[in-house]
Parts: C-alpha cells; sequence; structure tokens
C-alpha cells in the first residue's frame, strides 16, 4: 500500500514538473525553462529516491541512467535547483586520521515542490471544493425546493 502511494506521489511530482516546463515556456522558444534534459533527470531522481524523497548519489551514478553527459546532468541539476524542484548538499565523511579531514563523497539530493506551486496547488484544491459544495447546496436546494436556501446562496 505504502509504495503504491509512494509510487503516486512520484509521478504526481513528475507530472508537475512536466507541466511546469510546458506552462512557462517563452513563445517561439524551443523548450521550457527547465528543458528536457532536466526533466529526464528529475525522473531518473524521483525512481531513485526513497519514499522521503531523498538519494543520496554520485553525479557518476545518475549519468549512465539518463545517457546524458555528465555537464548536462550539472547543468541539469543547476537548473532544478534554481526553479526549486531540487535541493541538493554535499555528504560529508570525516576520515580518521591526525583530525576531522571532510571528504566529498556524494550528494544528498532532496525533492521539493516550490512553495509558489504549492500555493497554487493548494488553492485549486480548495476552490474545486467549494465548487463542488456550492453545487451540492444549490442541488439540495432545488430538491426540498425551498426558495429561501437558495437566496442566501445567491447574495
Amino acid at each position: 500500500m505504502t509504495d503504491r502511494l509512494y509510487s503516486r506521489r512520484r509521478i504526481r511530482m513528475q507530472k508537475i514538473v512536466r507541466d511546469y516546463d510546458i506552462e512557462h515556456k517563452q513563445f517561439g522558444a524551443q523548450r521550457g525553462p527547465i528543458g528536457p534534459s532536466a526533466r529526464a533527470v528529475f525522473n531518473i531522481i524521483a525512481e531513485m529516491a526513497d519514499r522521503n524523497g531523498q538519494l543520496d548519489a554520485k553525479v557518476a551514478e545518475i549519468v549512465p541512467r539518463t545517457g546524458l553527459s555528465r555537464p548536462t546532468v550539472q547543468r541539469s541539476l543547476v537548473r532544478l535547483r534554481e526553479h526549486g524542484f531540487l535541493d541538493y548538499y554535499p555528504s560529508i565523511w570525516t576520515s580518521r586520521g591526525t583530525g576531522p579531514i571532510p571528504i566529498y563523497t556524494s550528494n544528498v539530493y532532496c525533492i521539493r515542490c516550490p512553495p509558489a506551486l504549492r500555493s497554487q496547488r493548494h488553492a485549486k484544491r480548495h476552490a474545486r471544493f467549494y465548487d463542488r459544495s456550492q453545487a451540492l447546496a444549490h442541488a439540495v436546494a432545488a430538491l426540498t425546493a425551498t426558495p429561501t436556501i437558495i437566496q442566501e446562496l445567491g447574495s
């Protein structure tokens, strides 16, 4: 059950990225602000991530799965970070030598939904609910034939 729920969330985030890219595409431009390569990188990260939307991986692990070059993957990661869909931080290990020496082995990628999109989705969800409840109230009022309820909703 939880795996199915997680896959639904993953697919929903992939659709949000795709829709954002299409919606913000400039007229006459060949691609949107994110681009197809960044969408491919996001899809691979989303598939490799755990249930919390986090992935501890090297860029070298992402490159063969996407089929893109290393610089293209790095540019795509920067583009996804700029638009708020992805955060990444270096994963630091310390060596046990003469002192704590940081060793950067990989990155921790965190899938995010930008706050602006989150608030838009929230507003749409509540607007849809309001429309349904208003339609239901009108249907109930029509069935019971009480003109007072219809007049209250209309004003």
